[in-house]
């Protein structure tokens, strides 16, 4: 008997089901209507993916967008504050990066995958730092509710969301 045994590590919301994936990105058998899955383990949402879930179970997902939402999964994952993110908004990801989205109702937006090295944003470990200094001084990676976090300068800007159209462009996880 052959088994592959594959490690749940995210759960991607597509259409009215949230499918779990491992950290390659395969679609694993598990997946639940839109608003049942446990609540404990803390499986991080990818939201607004672009295409469609793979047809079997242990087909990975196809999409860029996938790929880079996982880069940054594996980025973060461990860190004190981990527990913070609800989810990792995708729709932007081809023009203005992948944005991170709190718990507590604030958007962190990181730009380019961590497997980017670009001159035009910082590098993964200073990101990681500022949101390291946040947590340590506020106990919120977002800085507080309704916070819009921009990691993608030498010097982040923080920005209260006045309304929702202040926002970065997401869903739901």
């Amino acid at each position: 008997i052959d088994a592959e045994f594959r490690n749940p590590f995210a759960v991607v919301l597509f259409g009215e089901r949230e499918h779990l994936i491992d950290e390659q990105g395969c679609r694993l058998p598990l997946s639940w209507p839109l608003g049942h899955r446990p609540a404990q383990p803390h499986w991080i949402s990818l939201v607004h993916a672009t295409q469609p879930p793979p047809g079997e179970p242990g087909a990975a997902w196809p999409g860029r967008d996938i790929e880079a939402g996982i880069d940054l999964l594996k980025a973060t994952w461990q860190h004190r504050w981990e527990s913070q993110i609800a989810a990792i908004d995708l729709s932007r990801f081809e023009n203005e990066g992948l944005v991170l989205m709190t718990r507590t109702g604030g958007f962190i937006v990181w730009g380019n995958p961590p497997s980017v090295v670009s001159t035009a944003e910082p590098p993964v470990a200073a990101k990681l730092r500022n949101l390291d200094h946040l947590f340590a001084s506020t106990g919120h990676i977002d800085n507080g509710s309704q916070r819009i976090i921009d990691l993608r300068t030498d010097v982040p800007s923080v920005r209260l969301a006045a309304s929702p159209s202040d926002a970065p462009a997401t869903g739901q996880p």
